[in-house]
Parts: structure tokens; sequence; C-alpha cells
């Protein structure tokens, strides 16, 4: 199908009030190969550098609009009516969608970028529990920790946040070899820095003092 040039521009304005640049987008007919064979009609607005699109099509004498990313799934479909004030509206959805997965961190890109900037011993095979005594220094450690993390002058949530995890690994530590604890200690700690999100001046700080804390139970090498 193809679009009026107000309609290219209703399009233009809807992509600037959802807070986008037109500069992302490219609109036009579809020409591929398969689309002419079928004798269906395409227009599709591409985002660049991505998997994202919508689509109008008319097939079989259906109106159809598919968009990724969906509401609920990567690629949804609907069939629409023919008027443009319908279409419109999926438009308007569709940018929605857009900007919602936009403007998401990477939450796994950025826990991956943080753990490469730590070496752990995690050499060992040895998965045995640890002793009484080292459990007592796990908790010791962690204690210490909280003392000199309270010295950061956190925002109080995101300080008991910290808290709460740092119990959870002294808590792991009765339960679980020292294989599985470390890998346990270092999912949380970088996942913590992840969520908490904080100042990169800020973030070396709070390694170093886990660092200096638990430095009798496990190496942490900062790079």
């Amino acid at each position: 199908m193809h679009l009026l040039k107000s309609q290219h521009n209703d399009i233009f304005d809807l992509i600037i009030q959802a807070g986008l640049s037109p500069s992302q987008f490219t609109i036009g007919k579809v020409q591929d190969p398969v689309t002419i064979l079928s004798g269906f009609e395409k227009t599709r607005i591409s985002v660049a550098e991505s998997e994202y699109f919508l689509e109008f099509a008319i097939e079989q004498g259906k109106h159809i609009v598919r968009l990724a990313p969906g509401s609920q799934k990567f690629t949804e479909a609907y069939q629409i009516k023919s008027e443009w004030s319908e279409k419109r509206k999926y438009v308007s959805l569709w940018l929605q969608n857009l900007k919602r997965e936009i403007d998401q961190p990477d939450k796994w890109a950025d826990f991956l970028k943080s753990a490469q900037g730590i070496e752990w011993d995690l050499t060992s095979s040895d998965n045995e529990r640890f002793t009484y005594q080292e459990v007592e220094e796990i908790i010791a450690s962690k204690e210490r920790a909280k003392i000199r993390i309270a010295e950061l002058h956190l925002p109080p949530e995101q300080l008991r946040l910290i808290e709460e995890r740092l119990d959870y690994i002294a808590e792991k530590a009765k339960s679980l070899g020292k294989v599985d604890w470390k890998n346990i200690m270092l999912g949380t700690l970088v996942a913590l820095i992840v969520q908490l999100a904080l100042p990169p001046e800020t973030t070396k700080a709070l390694w170093l003092i886990l660092k200096e804390a638990f430095q009798r139970i496990i190496l942490i090498a900062l790079r």
C-alpha cells in the first residue's frame, strides 16, 4: 500500500511527539521479490541499525499491520481497518513500544562489562565446605564492609540493598561449597553494582572496600 504525503508527514510528527528523531527512521514501499510475486502491497517504517519496524500490508484484500517491538511479543500482527485513523493508532502504539525498548538499560551488557573489570581466583576445583572459623571470618568481613560502605554516604535505599546482598552472601557461606559460593558471590556483587548504577568513582570505591574486606577469603584482583 502507498501512503499519501500527508500521512508521511503525520508519521513524522508522531515520531517527534514520541521524543524520537526522524533521522533514525526510513519509510517506503517494500520491493522484495516475495512481495512482488505474491501480489501483496507493503509499506515499511524501519529503525536504523535495529530489527525494529512497522509494516502496513494488504494481503488477500485484508489490511494488516505488523510491528516490532510489540506490546507483549517481539513481533505482533493485527488485521485492521483501511482508514488512516486506524493505522495512525498503530503507529502511535508502535512508537510507544519502541521508546520503551530504546530507553531500557541493557543490564546483561552492563553486567558483563562490570564482571570484565575484575579478576576472580576461581581456579580451584576443590568445592569443600567452609569451616566454622571461615564462615565466622566471612561474617566478620561482611560487617567490616558494612561499616566502611556507610561512609560512602549513599542514599538509604541503596545502602539497605547493599547490606541485604552482603547478608545473603554471608548466609550462603554456611551451606555452599567454596567454589559454588565464590560464583554466587561474583554474580550477586556484580549484579548489585549494575543495579545501583553508581558513578564510576563510587563504584571503584565500593569494589575496593569489598576487596579489602574479603581478601582473606577470596582474591579479588581489580584491573
